[in-house]
């Protein structure tokens, strides 16, 4: 395999861009990927600079960073060492992850840097592949890790190690060998030393064909990602403290469909969901035979006849600011009723758009008294998770207008009207998914 020309390819594909820091620990992986990249420049003219994270935690990290630090004066690229302190307690790989990760994104700023080079590679996602495939997973896991995901890039993941290094062989490079790699009470290093070293002899090229079988189940990832984002951009709003989707459209959906769109609800709430609460989501807004179901982190299901709504615990707490309504003159008719209200001038006096309140009270259209918003906003069909957030045009608790309901019997314009003016609602109600569509009417009709 030319492992130039594929990482050629992979850096006019991500846009060549002119600025790139790479990830550079000193193993075989990130010190071909600095001697292609190198080449690479000679005839694609960019900025190349290199992070070397020292985690502490082996006696070899202090040779390692000796070694990278050698290795890029003799290039003449710019270095960036950082230290990082692991907690021993817990998962200490994947804090070692973290604790990494962040040291790098400090240098991506610091250097203004447009991509981060990783020296991932075939071996790396067929291993990743399999790790997912054991713990079960969709497409999203054995889909394997992406060529490019800003800033991320990794170009390698097409080529198996083995020509990795047969590049530097051919070229007497040297690299500093990680004994943790040895080390086969992690899963990833049991997998590379057990089973792919064994599918490899039964199956010779099978590392391969797993990366190949990872890169073209990404592609349709990204496709099935961009029609469910086109979906949701439709019938769903995922704004908190509203977090919906529209319950009609998703019936129509394949199985598949409706599995990504839920948990893409969820994800922002309640983080990935596993098989098992997808299945038992999907069934509860299939069934509809309950109101609302519990989710991870604290999070609900909430089902009403038009919308599931998948929200957080504290979703109460969040306080909304309403735009105030504009005034204009009133000509014939009374509005629409929903976004624009022709009221008596004189009974709105003071009045202003706010979140609706629990103490708030209105005087109903054609009816004696007053009632409580929240009983008035139940009777207007407006889902239980809207009504702490409702928009209302009230003086003090006395409610004169609900944008998409109706208005009070107070504000309402009668023969004894002196002065009139219509009131125009121009934000986005609770209800509705933009401004250009996907607007759902309240079940019952407004006064």
């Amino acid at each position: 395999m030319n492992v130039l020309r594929e990482l050629t390819l992979s850096y006019q594909k991500i846009g060549a861009p002119q600025s790139i820091l790479l990830a550079l620990s000193g193993g075989a992986d990130s010190v071909a990927l600095l001697h292609l990249l190198s080449e690479l420049q000679k005839t694609n003219p960019f900025e190349l600079i290199c992070v070397h994270i020292n985690h502490g935690l082996r006696e070899a990290s202090a040779g390692e960073e000796q070694f990278v630090k050698s290795l890029c004066e003799k290039a003449g690229i710019r270095l960036f060492t950082k230290r990082v302190s692991v907690p021993k307690t817990g998962n200490l790989e994947e804090a070692a992850r973290t604790a990494r990760y962040k040291a790098i994104h400090h240098v991506q700023t610091e250097t203004g840097a447009q991509v981060i080079a990783l020296a991932h590679h075939a071996n790396d996602q067929a291993e990743t592949v399999l790790m997912h495939l054991m713990r079960g997973a969709g497409l999203d896991g054995i889909a394997g890790m992406s060529e490019f995901r800003p800033p991320y890039w990794r170009p390698l993941l097409r080529v198996p190690q083995k020509d990795l290094l047969a590049y530097l062989n051919q070229r007497q490079f040297k690299w500093v060998e990680d004994e943790s790699n040895q080390d086969t009470r992690l899963l990833r290093n049991n997998l590379r030393h057990g089973l792919l070293s064994l599918l490899e002899e039964q199956s010779p090229g099978v590392v391969l064909r797993l990366a190949q079988t990872a890169d073209i189940l990404k592609a349709e990832q990204n496709l099935l990602h961009h029609l469910q984002n086109a979906w949701l951009n439709q019938y769903a709003k995922m704004q908190l403290p509203f977090n919906f989707l529209l319950i009609n459209p998703w019936m129509h959906q394949e199985l598949a469909m409706k599995r990504r769109l839920v948990r893409a609800l969820c994800r922002p709430v309640c983080g990935e969901l596993d098989y098992a609460q997808t299945e038992r989501l999907v069934a509860f807004v299939m069934e509809s035979s309950a109101s609302s179901l519990n989710l991870p982190r604290n999070a609900k299901a909430i089902l009403s006849k038009e919308r599931l709504h998948i929200l957080p615990d504290d979703v109460k707490l969040t306080k909304l600011t309403w735009q105030q309504p504009l005034a204009a003159p009133a000509k014939e008719g009374m509005g629409d009723c929903l976004r624009e209200q022709v009221v008596d001038e004189a009974s709105i006096a003071s009045a202003v758009m706010r979140q609706v309140s629990p103490d708030d009270v209105i005087s109903p259209l054609g009816m004696q008294g007053t009632q409580p918003i929240r009983k008035y906003l139940i009777a207007k069909g407006i889902d239980r998770p809207f009504r702490p957030f409702w928009p209302v045009y009230a003086l003090g608790n006395q409610v004169l207008w609900v944008p998409g309901c109706g208005v009070s019997s107070t504000a309402a314009v009668t023969q004894n009207t002196v002065s009139k003016v219509k009131l125009v609602f121009s934000g986005i109600l609770p209800h509705e998914i933009n401004e250009n569509g996907g607007k759902t009417s309240c079940t019952n009709n407004p006064s």
